[in-house]
């Protein structure tokens, strides 16, 4: 009986180390200072893109990184005015969104949910 009790604690333990532990919620506190962020959710919630603003040359693409027509808020962290342009296209033409001051939290209310494919940030 012993045995029993012992190895079905055993298993159990060997069983909840093989499950992976889901990653933390991203917050705004994830953006750090300096950088631009998406988030894939609203209200900040993760999955997380940051970037440091001086190191988006011209068009970023997103298309192949996983963040294409995924974005639904973002977060500027830089100390200085910054531009972020948003474009549903990859090679940053067709439509756009300019978005300015330090945080937009949701782009659900907008046609731009789940829409962005490149981005260009315009520091000032």
């Amino acid at each position: 009986m012993k045995l029993r009790k012992f190895l079905a604690g055993f298993a159990a333990g060997i069983l909840m180390a093989a499950v992976p532990s889901l990653p933390a919620q991203a917050t705004l506190a994830d953006c750090w200072n300096g950088t631009v962020c998406l988030f894939a959710h609203a209200n900040y919630a993760n999955p997380i893109w940051r970037q440091v603003t001086d190191e988006i040359p011209g068009c970023r693409s997103l298309v192949g990184t996983g963040w294409n027509n995924v974005t639904s808020s973002w977060a500027n962290n830089y100390t200085f005015g910054v531009t972020f342009i948003a474009y549903d296209n990859a090679n940053c033409t067709g439509e756009y969104i300019v978005l300015q001051g330090d945080y937009i939290q949701n782009l659900g209310g907008s046609s731009w949910n789940d829409r962005i494919s490149a981005v260009q940030v315009i520091l000032s």
